[in-house]
């Protein structure tokens, strides 16, 4: 069976990584997760588009790096939170669970 790994944002391990509550095994799991995938660097393309969405629309400078990458990568944004971009309608967005 093969399996496609997305890219994803170094704010993604930034913030899943970085996540006050998250255990010991967590953080064995997602390191090992963010040593095989690629990690999207944030270059002046994204903060660009970064800028764009919040100014239409109210949201974190994470979650606007986030779905940033994904539109100048060209990749779909995976994730659980739905509801934080609910309202940018150029990128696909996907719940996993």
């Amino acid at each position: 069976m093969h399996f496609f790994v997305h890219p994803c944002s170094i704010i993604s391990k930034l913030e899943v990584l970085g996540y006050h509550k998250i255990t010991a095994e967590q953080i064995k799991y997602f390191e090992a997760v963010f040593s095989v995938i690629d990690i999207l660097p944030v270059s002046d393309e994204v903060i660009n588009q970064a800028v764009k969405y919040r100014q239409k629309k109210s949201m974190s400078v994470g979650d606007a790096i986030i779905a940033a990458s994904a539109k100048i990568f060209k990749c779909d944004l995976y994730t659980n939170n739905m509801e934080d971009f609910i309202n940018i309608k150029d990128i696909k967005i996907i719940n996993p669970i």
